[in-house]
């Protein structure tokens, strides 16, 4: 959503905004490919470790913060090729 903000930048909503028929794919795909990516590679958790932590420990858990890195760069590259 910040990301959405982000490219419009206190622009007028698009008449897109509200017409029920319309699906934007790219939001749920850049959420489900960050949480995956962040968690699979940052997670430090007790019931389970990432790649990153598990080779260098004092990284600890950063998967939200890298997930919602992944998560805006994607949103916006998936925009960007759809508009």
């Amino acid at each position: 959503m910040l990301t959405d903000l982000f490219l419009r930048r206190g622009g007028e909503p698009p008449p897109v905004l509200f017409d029920r028929r319309h699906t934007n794919w790219a939001g749920p795909i850049a959420m489900i490919v960050g949480v995956v990516v962040s968690v699979w590679l940052f997670s430090n958790q007790q019931q389970y470790v990432g790649l990153i932590p598990q080779r260098v420990p004092a990284v600890g858990d950063i998967a939200f913060e890298v997930g919602f890195l992944i998560s805006a760069a994607l949103y916006l590259a998936l925009r960007r090729r759809s508009s």
